[in-house]
């Protein structure tokens, strides 16, 4: 993940758009289809290149919490054939931004300055 952008204004739920920008690929418009704070959302994305879809659940397990993330990527046109190849390279890219998330929210680094 390279960068994300906020396009709706007002309080997060059903309904907000995001850009998403990536390390590879184009960016994403994505909105939010289902919120239910703290523990649920999904989002469907779009761009010319594909569809894609990001099912969160935070799950509470004894002292500790469990974070369930599920994409899933639909491939437009002659990109379909790419998939295996998108997968290997995207699969520790979505490892390292998910080691990140679970840092910031543990507190056990501070995010740099320029982050929100």
């Amino acid at each position: 993940m390279k960068a994300i952008e906020r396009l709706t204004d007002g309080a997060v739920g059903v309904g907000t758009r995001y850009r998403m920008e990536f390390t590879s690929g184009p960016a994403v418009i994505s909105e939010c289809v289902r919120f239910e704070r703290p523990s649920v959302w999904e989002l469907i994305g779009r761009s010319r290149a594909l569809t894609s879809g990001w099912r969160g659940r935070v799950v509470p397990r004894g002292d500790d919490t469990h974070l369930v993330l599920r994409m899933e990527i639909q491939l437009r046109g002659l990109l379909g054939f790419a998939a295996p190849v998108l997968r290997r390279q995207m699969r520790p890219e979505l490892e390292r931004d998910i080691a990140t998330i679970k840092t910031r929210l543990e507190g056990t680094e501070r995010p740099p300055l320029d982050s929100p």
